[in-house]
């Protein structure tokens, strides 16, 4: 059809996908951890040292947090898979 404007395909890849959840991923360890060490710099007067170690923690736990919730969307996931068959 001459003179039609192709559509441009809008869907998201499997790797677009992906980016965007990594990317939603940092924005939410960034802004978590940036309120919690105001937080404890502000009403709780931490220090320098008591900060670092307060960040190294809640890193650590905010990945391993982040790592168990999605292996429990793989499972959600994969038993609805298994419920369609």
């Amino acid at each position: 059809m001459a003179g039609q404007k192709q559509r441009k395909d809008k869907r998201f890849g499997i790797n677009r996908v992906i980016e965007e959840v990594h990317r939603a991923y940092d924005f939410l360890e960034q802004a978590s951890v940036e309120a919690a060490m105001k937080t404890l710099k502000e009403e709780f007067k931490f220090g320098p040292t008591r900060l670092a170690r307060f960040k190294e923690a809640y890193l650590l736990n905010f990945g391993e947090a982040a790592e168990r919730m999605a292996l429990e969307m793989r499972a959600r996931i994969e038993a609805e898979r298994q419920k369609m068959k």
